[in-house]
């Protein structure tokens, strides 16, 4: 990841208040969020921590929606390199450089989320991209089935360390019916007392970073246990995404939506 401090020396003068509770979020990882969503990847993931939950769903929310836009982009001008920022809400902060050098840098802070990148652009056809080097690693779950028990919940996920992580979506499917869905505490998750059904599939995964698992097949009796590899958590891949100059700054196509970041200082 990149460095937060950093990021906040640069843009001081739009950070607030909230935004250390976004930063202890962020430190405070061993306590994951639980989603306000439900769903999986083909759904919005919202990050909430139970307890900040009503500031940082909205706050998350109205931030993050108002950082994804639809901007129009202006006429392009011969220069794009510079330094940017966006700042759309109290929870939400960040910063895209583009240096003369060939290299770029970006940071982002909302809410729960914090992602970084850098690496090389370049300007081809009189398009700009943005390449992140090294490649990053994408988070991954090591899920295994075993055999449960009267003490085993349905599914528990731990960091490598073996501390559980709270706030892990659930998804248990069954022969016959809808599926059930939750989420984890540190000690796991199992299924509501009333439910008699017999599971044969799982599927799990963490709402902020939007990472999901597999599906998990589960023979009568067996339970999961999870094991989350962050590898570069929080490190974006971008791989040819495309930046262009807007009327006060650039459009950054990230993969999740397209973000505005405003010129800071002349040129």
């Amino acid at each position: 990841m990149g460095d937060r401090r950093d990021l906040l020396s640069l843009i001081a003068p739009v950070a607030s208040p909230a935004l250390a509770t976004a930063t202890g979020l962020w430190q405070n990882r061993q306590v994951m969020t639980a989603p306000l969503s439900r769903a999986f990847p083909e759904k919005v993931k919202v990050p909430v921590r139970r307890a900040q939950a009503r500031m940082t769903r909205i706050g998350w929310m109205r931030g993050l929606a108002a950082a994804l836009i639809l901007a129009q982009p202006a006429t392009a001008r011969a220069e794009i390199e510079g330094r940017y920022r966006t700042n759309d809400g109290p929870d939400v902060v960040g910063l895209l450089e583009i240096a003369k050098d060939g290299r770029f840098r970006y940071q982002l802070i909302a809410g729960a989320l914090d992602q970084a990148a850098q690496g090389r652009w370049e300007k081809k056809d009189g398009l700009v991209r943005l390449f992140t080097e090294p490649k990053p690693t994408p988070p991954t779950f090591r899920i295994t089935a075993v055999e449960g028990g009267k003490d085993k919940p349905l599914a528990r996920v731990t960091w490598l360390n073996g501390r559980g992580i709270a706030g892990i979506d659930v998804r248990v499917g069954f022969s016959s019916g809808e599926p059930v869905e939750g989420y984890t505490q540190e000690d796991g998750w199992t299924l509501p007392l009333d439910e008699s059904r017999t599971p044969i599939w799982i599927e799990i995964a963490e709402p902020i970073h939007r990472i999901a698992s597999e599906r998990s097949d589960l023979l009568p009796g067996q339970v999961i246990e999870a094991i989350f590899v962050p590898n570069d958590l929080g490190i974006v891949a971008f791989d040819g995404a495309l930046v262009e100059e807007s009327t006060d700054g650039v459009v950054l196509h990230h993969p999740w939506g397209d973000m505005q970041f405003i010129r800071q200082g002349r040129r």
